[in-house]
């Protein structure tokens, strides 16, 4: 593979090639509108400046007939003539003839001219484009009738333009030089964080992850250095809680698997036997069960996550979803020893999918009831078109920071459950459009507050 093919597969590579397209282009689009745009002005300045020498030198001549005719005013009314038609033409190379009625040429700026040349340059003055011609009648010496001629070739004028093109070519290249060089330093500065981020990709991993890129270039690629930064921050969070997610699973189902198993082998070698045996089926069938539910919320949470699982959203109220769930409780809180106090003060009537949202209040109660010492208190009310519901214990409250943490996804803290209750609990509440949150309270215990628009 050749250098020139992994410049253009470089993204500083096509910016480079097409600077370089760029300027081209430009030249070529300048170049033809200077051309176009040049001969017609100078053709057109060149026959106003002929027009002008041809009504000039008219004038000298007409002054000189009113000179006294003595030597001295003869000769100074000549000089003056003779210089005018000197100066005549000094912008383009042009030629100036004195012509008499009889066909002499009286003067004559160049002596190649001869009156036979004259007369074709005339002629091709009228059928073409290549002379610029202008004519004057005048009065000449012994006041003959003559004509003032004064013309130039459309070459000659058109070349003008060679002194403005190498000056517009200089120019040209001299910012054509400087601006490649600049692109040069501009490829350099975009392709540089480029590679390290390419760099930065290519070797990321779970068991060795990039240190922050601090890519600063102001633009869309430390937006997007930035961006890599946090997914890879995301997913390296996503991966220690994952692994923590399945020690505290595989231990979450050990323990029912084993006690299964225990009982399982005990009944098949009939060391239980009669009522033991009934009560190691129950044990049993409990296990069991327990294996299910955390295995169902395992899914159901992974479901709602990736918005996989639709929601049933039909009318209800939040007063009767929660004393639904105080009631599929009872025999938790009875337990514990746990008194559930409701504070209800409006019904809190609209749409919601009953079973997920029950299911929510039963993590956050179940929870309450684990640490509680004799109360858990329910409060709800109406706040502008928003309902708040506080569930809170008198417990020992959460640990230095545990409150921000306790919705996470596999977090257990202590005592806990498999750690997906609460982060089931916190999806849910997003999906009906609402938020919730922990803290301690300020007389003691923990409390989680729920905020649901009222639809």
């Amino acid at each position: 593979m050749t250098s020139k093919k992994k410049l253009k597969r470089t993204i500083g590579g096509k910016l480079l090639l097409s600077y370089l397209v760029i300027l081209v282009l430009t030249f070529v689009v300048s170049l033809t509108a200077y051309n176009r745009v040049s001969e017609g002005y100078l053709i057109n300045k060149a026959t106003e400046s002929l027009e002008e020498d041809v009504s000039e030198i008219t004038k000298l001549f007409r002054l000189s007939e009113r000179i006294p005719n003595d030597e001295i005013g003869d000769s100074i009314a000549k000089a003056r003539v003779a210089n005018e038609l000197r100066l005549a033409g000094r912008y383009f190379d042009s030629k100036i003839v004195i012509l008499t009625e009889d066909g002499k040429l009286a003067y004559k700026s160049d002596r190649s001219i001869t009156y036979e040349s004259l007369m074709e340059v005339a002629e091709s003055a009228k059928d073409s484009n290549k002379y610029i011609f202008e004519r004057e009648p005048i009065k000449v010496a012994g006041g003959k009738n003559g004509h003032i001629i004064v013309y130039t070739t459309v070459e000659d004028v058109v070349s003008m333009r060679k002194i403005g093109f190498s000056v517009f070519a200089l120019s040209f290249s001299i910012g054509g030089v400087i601006a490649f060089v600049v692109s040069l330093i501009f490829q350099r500065q975009i392709g540089k964080p480029i590679k390290k981020l390419s760099r930065a990709m290519g070797a990321y991993s779970f068991n060795d992850p990039v240190a922050d890129l601090n890519i600063k270039t102001g633009d869309e690629i430390e937006e997007l250095a930035d961006t890599f930064d946090k997914m890879s921050n995301k997913i390296q969070v996503y991966h220690a809680q994952q692994k923590v997610f399945f020690q505290n699973a595989s231990h979450e189902l050990k323990t029912p698997l084993m006690s299964i198993q225990g009982y399982a082998e005990a009944i098949k070698d009939g060391v239980i036997e009669d009522e033991e045996r009934d009560e190691s089926l129950d044990i049993i069938i409990a296990e069991s069960q327990r294996l299910k539910k955390i295995v169902e919320e395992m899914i159901l949470l992974t479901k709602l996550e990736d918005e996989q699982e639709p929601f049933d959203f039909r009318q209800a109220t939040l007063e009767d979803i929660i004393k639904g769930s105080v009631r599929a409780l009872s025999s938790l809180f009875s337990m514990h020893e746990v008194k559930v106090d409701l504070e209800l003060a409006v019904d809190g009537k609209g749409a919601y999918d009953v079973d997920k949202l029950t299911r929510a209040f039963i993590n956050i109660l179940g929870n309450c009831a684990r640490y509680a010492k004799t109360e858990i208190r329910v409060r709800m009310e109406a706040i502008g078109g928003v309902i708040y519901i506080e569930i809170g214990d008198d417990g020992t409250g959460f640990k230095n920071g545990e409150e921000d943490r306790v919705f996470e996804r596999f977090y257990k803290g202590h005592g806990g459950g498999s750690g997906i209750g609460l982060a089931l609990t916190k999806t849910i509440i997003e999906r009906h459009g609402g938020e919730v949150w922990a803290e301690n309270k300020s007389v003691g215990g923990a409390q989680f507050t729920i905020k649901l628009p009222l639809k």
